[in-house]
């Protein structure tokens, strides 16, 4: 069964949405088996706080039949938007726990209302890999 080349869920009390994009790695479109975002934390959870990281677990799996090339997070909800300190983002290989090794990206972008992040990896991740972003707001928001 194949599924559909965008897979949403929701993270944080339905603030956050995670969304595996359109093209993949080798632009077929699709996924044979579905990416899962399988942890979503934070260093700091208190309002207002500076120094935080939030950190985005997804697992690419054996089967995904495509590599990742990159993710997209988006802000579902809330109050407040999230500026974030794009340059301070992070990706690699393993949870926020374990981190593997460290992946580069080509690219880090937020649109102009703060809601959406892009990340581009420098190259693909391959299927049967767990990478985590970490992405860095200039502080927590009040509410």
């Amino acid at each position: 069964m194949r599924f559909s080349w965008m897979v949403a869920a929701t993270l944080c009390a339905s603030t956050w949405g995670i969304i595996i994009p359109d093209t993949l790695a080798a632009g077929r479109g699709f996924f044979e088996a579905a990416p899962s975002l399988d942890k979503v934390r934070t260093t700091f959870d208190e309002a207002q706080v500076r120094g935080a990281t939030y950190y985005f677990t997804v697992t690419l799996p054996e089967d995904a039949g495509e590599s990742l090339s990159k993710l997209i997070i988006e802000q579902k909800g809330g109050v407040s938007d999230i500026p974030l300190l794009l340059d301070k983002t992070t990706a690699f290989v393993g949870t926020s726990q374990n981190q593997q090794k460290r992946l580069r990206l080509s690219n880090v972008s937020q649109s102009d209302d703060n809601r959406k992040i892009i990340a581009q990896f420098q190259e693909p991740v391959a299927p049967g890999t767990t990478v985590t972003l970490g992405l860095k707001p200039r502080k927590n928001p009040q509410n």
